[in-house]
């Protein structure tokens, strides 16, 4: 496997690399190590970090141009070093790593699969822009954009038609349809973002983690926020919440700076509050102990409108009630499963509307335990890894037939 993040914070990487491992595969993951240096033995399959050119993390006018035109084969060093191991196949996650990834792999004769965690990457992009930016450098950096995704696109035409792949995975039906219609076959096969079950007790965790006690109402969004997170939205609506409501946002911030001064600027500065990313069975137990679960995702990008995130499936899986943006992929498995109340996904988002969700959820307690007990179901009989981790092996049995 050839991704550009560290494995051991991919929650997906580490799932399929896992259940091939089960499945009697050897995996090795050639990845980019963040943070610290540690003990990589309990991941349960090999990492290797490659050294990638010291350009990458360089700032400046000069490494900007640099990097920009040389954005999808920055990942070149890992395609190279995991094709020259000499694998059976080799499995791209995400479009930054899949053109060097597939051209390396067709050279040497090895299969490619490709798994497109976003599946409308070169749509987001525009997502990663600071909102601040003004003047020169908005218009710079929305030129970068268009151009990455002009690249994009072009890129993801050729590896499709050109250098062939033995099959697509991606994260929704929505999206599979999505790439079909884009760029043609192979039609994507879905394995979606859902976890390993597990049972996981509801306790005060959070709260001490907070120091903050029982009569606080505890709001939770965990994962990594950017920009179409919809953080901002939730912020905007605890003006409108009791002040014994509190917002916790765990997981990896960008711009954390940005979310703090607009809690301050809406006078809601202590009810904010940030909790680094934290190893996953711990943050599931402090998600677990929360009140509410929200995933406020923009729908702007075809990956935010028809994508469905990890938060959205770890929620149910806790037995966390959810209140979510009615986006198009999110509306009708809320609307069938009962796990929790939605609200429009307009552009912008209503803060009123998020803050009457959440009332009625946290002040209705039959309510309350009815969305818990429908997520915990659907979770225990659909949207588990041990189900969808069973499509991701069967795709690598149909590479050994083949």
């Amino acid at each position: 496997m050839v991704v550009n993040s560290d494995p051991a914070f991919d929650g997906r990487v580490r799932r399929e690399a896992r259940s091939l491992v089960g499945a009697g595969h050897e995996v090795t993951v050639f990845g980019v190590r963040g943070g610290d240096a540690r003990d990589d033995s309990d991941l349960g399959f090999a990492a290797v970090f490659p050294p990638l050119p010291a350009w990458i993390g360089r700032g400046g006018a000069f490494n900007t141009l640099r990097k920009t035109s040389g954005w999808y084969e920055r990942m070149r060093p890992l395609a190279k070093a995991a094709v020259a191991s000499g694998p059976d196949a080799v499995h791209a996650h995400d479009l930054d790593t899949v053109g060097p990834a597939s051209r390396l792999a067709a050279e040497a004769g090895i299969p490619c699969v490709f798994d497109d965690h976003e599946a409308s990457y070169v749509d987001k992009l525009p997502n990663y822009a600071p909102a601040n930016a003004r003047g020169v450098r908005r218009a710079a950096l929305a030129a970068i954009t268009r151009h990455l995704q002009r690249r994009g696109e072009a890129l993801e035409r050729t590896v499709r038609r050109q250098q062939g792949l033995m099959a697509v995975i991606t994260v929704s039906e929505q999206l599979a349809a999505r790439l079909n219609e884009r760029f043609g076959a192979p039609y994507p096969v879905v394995v979606r973002n859902c976890p390993v079950l597990r049972e996981v007790p509801r306790t005060n965790a959070l709260r001490h983690r907070l120091a903050v006690g029982n009569e606080v109402k505890l709001l939770v969004y965990h994962g990594t926020v950017t920009e179409g997170s919809g953080v901002e939205n939730v912020i905007r609506a605890l003006r409108e919440l009791p002040s014994n409501y509190v917002f916790a946002i765990v997981g990896r911030v960008w711009r954390q700076d940005r979310y703090e001064a607009l809690a301050r600027a809406a006078g809601v500065g202590t009810r904010v509050r940030f909790v680094p990313i934290v190893p996953e069975d711990e943050m599931l137990r402090l998600v677990a102990s929360a009140d509410v679960g929200v995933v406020p995702t923009e729908p702007n990008s075809v990956g935010n409108a028809f994508g469905l995130a990890n938060k959205f499936f770890e929620s149910m899986m806790v037995g966390l009630p959810i209140v979510a943006a009615a986006t198009p992929a999110v509306q009708p498995v809320l609307d069938r499963v009962r796990a929790g109340l939605l609200y429009p996904a307009d552009a912008p988002q209503d803060a009123t509307a998020i803050a009457r969700a959440v009332r009625a959820l946290c002040e209705d307690e039959p309510l309350w335990r009815s969305c818990r007990e429908a997520g915990l179901a659907a979770a225990r009989d659909e949207f588990n890894w041990d189900r969808e981790g069973r499509k991701l092996v069967a795709v690598y049995e149909g590479l050994s037939r083949s």
